[in-house]
Parts: C-alpha cells; structure tokens; sequence
C-alpha cells in the first residue's frame, strides 16, 4: 500500500462535515491526525459534540477532536444555527460532557504542533471559515512553510454566492482569516460552489439507507433526515474537497490563478476575487476547481462510507 498522507480535517460540523470526517477516516489512502473545530456552521460546542459522534459511529474515539477559535479573527460570530443549530435538525443531542470527551488542547496549538512536527508531510483539509488556520499562520513563523497543502471548500469563482449574492459562506464569515490563508504562500486548491453544488444525497438514497442494517447507515441516516424529510437533497460540499484530496483524477477541469479575497466592500465583503484572464499580472496563488466528475465521487463516497460497513458484516 502506498504512504498514507497524514491529515488535519478543519471544520465545523454541519452535518456534510461529518459525512467528510467519515469519509477521510475510512480512505485508505490518509491517515487522520485529528479534526479542529472552529466556530462556523454551529457554535462551538455543538460542531465539537457532532464531529466526536461522527467518529464514534466509526468506532474511531482515538482520533483526536480539538477546540479552537469561537469567533472570526475580527468580525462578530455568524452561525447557520437556523440548519444545524438544534438536535433535531441533525439527530444529534448535545452531550454536556462534550468537553470532557474532545482532546484538551487548543485546535491552533495542535495545528502548529502536527505541522512542524511533520514538516512538509500534513496537508490541511480546511471545511469551514479559516479562523483556525489563519490564527496557526500569525502565531508561528514556520507553520505555513511546513504545510504540504491545503485542499479548501469554499469561495465561487465563477458562480453566484449561497451567503451574500457573491460570497460563499465559509470565506463569508471570516474574509480577514482567508485574506492570511491565500497570502501565505501554502499551495491550494480551491473546492468551491463552482463544483460542490453539483453532487447530493437524496430522498431516495435515505430509502436505500433505511434498508441498510450497520451503525454507519444508521448514523448517516439519522444526521440527513433534517434533508430527507423534507424532500430536499443533502449537498455534500465538504466531502467532494476530501475526495478531491484522495482522488485528483475527479477534477476535470481546474485553473491556477490569482485569488484575492475582498474584506472591505459594503456588499462584496467575503468574495473570492478569481482573475481567470490574468488581468492584474500578479501570480497565482491557488488551483481553483470549475469541473468535477460527480457520478465518480458519488461512487467514491458511497464505497468509502456507506458501503464499509457491509463488507464488515
């Protein structure tokens, strides 16, 4: 078997966060260091909870889970608490022992600490708003220089916003933290709403899951019924970047340029400024995805996740 490439999942659990720890945890290909949170989707101690019952669900209590920033590096917080903010949106009550059960250090200490204790050898799978990653940049000279990578949802380059009418959500919430990520020299690949909006779970896959006899399809079942329910697909956003991450041959189109990210604009404020033509003659600085093969990473996530846990039986 190949090297395993190790890993840090930054997020902030969301119910297709957990889908995308779920789905690094059982790729072959990656060894999970740990999962930072960072305050984004839900407050903190909720994203928390959720990520240790993702991996519990895999029987993976072993992998460390980390608390980080509770607020953007500038900015007040801002939440989807009106999606993910209750148990019944995602299954999933809130232990109040939640802090007892997550690792005791900060996310931004061991960020740095399983950085440049591997340097060049951990890439970042960053899922959420950037605060935790920006804050490891500011507080240690040598972080981004040690990181081999970082595989990114968020941002739109060529498409509209799902927050504002040109930002993305995660870059949205903490423009100036994004601002620091893209300058920091760290190579990226932009997983956006370009490509992220184009793979789902729907109705009918809840049916198959019902049918499905494991914890995981268990699991997975109950944290999507908020979408099910209701007749509306869950859009797996955060696992297409894991799996991007795993298996590059999924991008079939993608371009390297210059990303800035806009932190002042009245109403542009968290947009990712994308220069397709090369107009400002300033080098690029990330490889932004425009095309994806869905039916590949479809087939992909439902082999890695769902599936596993047949072969088990």
């Amino acid at each position: 078997m190949p090297k395993q490439r190790k890993v840090i999942l930054d997020t902030d659990p969301g119910i297709d966060d957990m889908l995308a720890i779920m789905l690094a945890y059982r790729s072959p290909e990656l060894s999970l260091l740990g999962v930072t949170v960072v305050n984004g989707n839900v407050h903190i101690d909720v994203g928390t909870n959720n990520a240790l019952a993702a991996l519990e669900s895999l029987e993976a209590q072993h992998v460390p889970v980390c608390t980080g920033c509770w607020h953007p590096l500038l900015r007040p917080p801002r939440t989807q608490l009106e999606i993910y903010g209750a148990a019944e949106n995602t299954g999933i009550a809130l232990d109040p022992q939640w802090a007892n059960r997550a690792d005791s250090r900060h996310a931004v200490n061991f960020l740095i600490e399983q950085v440049c204790d591997n340097p060049g050898q951990v890439t970042l799978f960053t899922l959420a708003p950037l605060t935790n990653v920006a804050a490891a940049i500011i507080m240690e000279k040598s972080f981004a220089g040690n990181v081999a990578e970082i595989f990114m949802m968020g941002g739109a380059a060529t498409v509209s916003g799902n927050t504002s009418t040109v930002a993305e959500f995660n870059l949205y919430v903490d423009p100036e933290a994004a601002r620091v990520v893209f300058e920091s020299g760290i190579p990226i690949t932009m997983v956006g709403l370009d490509v992220t909006g184009k793979a789902a779970l729907w109705p009918s896959d809840g049916q198959t899951l019902d049918k499905l006899d494991t914890p995981v399809a268990k699991f997975i079942r109950q944290i999507t019924r908020h979408y099910f329910d209701r007749s509306e697909p869950c859009t797996l956003f955060d696992p297409l970047a894991v799996a991007v991450g795993i298996q590059p041959s999924l991008v079939k189109r993608a371009v390297q340029v210059r990303v800035d990210m806009e932190v002042i604009g009245e109403f542009t404020a968290g947009a990712t400024i994308a220069d397709l033509r090369g107009a400002s003659g300033r080098g690029p600085n990330a490889k932004v995805c425009l095309e994806v093969d869905s039916d590949a990473f479809l087939k992909l996530f439902w082999e890695r996740v769902i599936d596993f846990g047949l072969k088990e039986k």
